[in-house]
């Protein structure tokens, strides 16, 4: 079981309580609007965490490993890295437009932060936020494969 997690309150955040119990108490950026651990009965573990500020950044780092260990293996239709290079995009472009896409209408998808935020996730502007860390995993992605 792998369990990708923002901000620990979902499954798989038991993990980290059953190493160290006081971290049940903990609340997400000591923010008095957020419950402790404890009371989002998060206590469910799994196999492998891997912990990111936001759920978009830790899904896209996991894909970039994966294609650092195992792209070479893939065929060359399945290789999306390798397609978006061939056409001169990066991740942050591919990111950007699924974000654009999701926000249009009929959708209509909001930040779920600030719902008034335009290509924003998590109450940070995709620009520069998200695209300067979505180019750095690219470039490190890119510098090994």
């Amino acid at each position: 079981i792998a369990e990708l997690k923002p901000s620990g309150n979902e499954v798989g955040m038991g993990r980290l309580v059953h190493l160290d119990p006081t971290i049940a108490e903990l609340k997400p950026s000591g923010n008095a609007d957020f419950v402790a651990l404890s009371d989002t009965g998060c206590y469910r573990s799994c196999d492998h965490l891997l912990l990111s500020s936001v759920s978009n950044w830790g899904g896209s780092a996991f894909e970039m490993a994966a294609h650092v260990l195992y792209g070479s293996g893939c065929p060359a239709e399945a290789d999306y890295c390798a397609a978006l290079s061939r056409v001169g995009c990066s991740l942050a472009d591919l990111e950007k437009a699924v974000l654009a896409a999701a926000c249009a209408q009929p959708a209509g998808a909001v930040d779920g932060v600030y719902p008034d935020r335009a290509m924003s996730i998590d109450g940070l502007a995709f620009e520069p936020h998200h695209r300067k860390l979505y180019d750095q995993l690219w470039s490190l992605a890119a510098g090994v494969s």
